[in-house]
């Protein structure tokens, strides 16, 4: 008889499964945060360039958000436009100096020579509309005592008519605001000789009184 012949065993393909199409979910970018800065209430510094280094601000910029309260030969003071001055309306106040500048000027040469203060004390009357403020000045290699008074007034501004009027060796033209707490700052002018003029800018915080200790009674 005929050999049957078997036929060949067809082996079927492997599946191929394709793998899952991954989606990548979007990339959220958070938003940037915007940190909004106070503006401070009182802005004082240099408005032109001084013994190496520059100014902390022009006039224009100065004056962009500030009431111009004064200025003097290199220095400037503002007070923030958004910014009143609550002063108590009684009593008073007494601030120690926080931070200042200072110059002397030389006639004649127009040499500038730095200085400092010491021993800051400025007081405000809230009753009789009154200030007082004195510093040591260390210039020329002395220790020149500088005083003055005059008046404040209701929309916080204080200052003097002359550094040649009563009780006064400089000019004063200052400044208080409420941020929260009252601060002050002042510029000020001193013909200290025949031959040299001081010129500067301060800053007042007031002075923190402590509260006494109540020591409690033996048990």
């Amino acid at each position: 008889p005929p050999v049957v012949v078997a036929p060949p065993v067809v082996v079927a393909p492997p599946v191929v499964v394709a793998p899952p199409v991954v989606v990548a979910p979007p990339v959220v970018v958070a938003p940037s945060v915007v940190t909004a800065f106070a503006l401070p209430a009182i802005v004082w510094g240099r408005w032109q360039a001084l013994l190496d280094k520059p100014a902390d601000f022009t006039l224009t910029t100065l004056t962009a958000n500030n009431t111009l309260i004064g200025l003097n030969s290199y220095y400037a003071l503002g007070r923030n436009k958004d910014t009143l001055c609550q002063a108590p309306t009684a009593g008073a106040v007494s601030f120690v100096l926080q931070d200042a500048q200072a110059v002397v000027q030389t006639d004649g040469t127009g040499a500038v020579s730095a200085a400092s203060l010491e021993n800051g004390k400025l007081n405000v009357n809230f009753v009789t509309s009154k200030f007082d403020t004195q510093f040591d000045l260390l210039a020329l290699g002395q220790r020149i005592a500088r005083n003055a008074e005059g008046n404040v007034f209701s929309d916080g501004t204080f200052g003097n008519v002359s550094q040649f009027i009563g009780n006064n060796n400089m000019l004063v033209q200052g400044v208080m605001a409420s941020s929260p707490t009252l601060q002050a700052a002042y510029l000020f002018q001193s013909r200290i000789d025949a031959s040299h003029l001081a010129s500067g800018v301060t800053s007042w915080t007031p002075v923190v009184v402590e509260p006494p200790v109540v020591v409690a009674p033996p048990v």
